[in-house]
């Protein structure tokens, strides 16, 4: 069974949900939509919700330790996306 945490009432990507992902520092690791909220899937095996970003894709942009500016920015980026989504 997966593991996910996700953030009470959090119903948009922010700066600690960006800062999660990194941490959690697997290839597998991803954020979803789940019935409105973000939640972090750690290692992949959550099967509901929308894909956000993976781990793999933020590394890319970022670097494995971003500074607080770069995570925020990210976090917007997601959140336009995702708004595009229909989230």
């Amino acid at each position: 069974m997966g593991r996910h945490e996700g953030h009470e009432a959090d119903t948009g990507v922010s700066e600690r949900h960006v800062r999660d992902l990194l941490e959690a520092g697997s290839a597998s690791s991803r954020l979803l939509l789940v019935e409105g909220q973000v939640r972090l899937d750690r290692d992949g095996s959550e099967q509901p919700g929308i894909v956000i970003a993976e781990y793999d894709e933020v590394v890319s942009r970022l670097g494995t330790r971003p500074d607080a500016a770069q995570l925020q920015a990210e976090a917007a980026q997601l959140n336009v996306q995702l708004t595009q989504l229909g989230g």
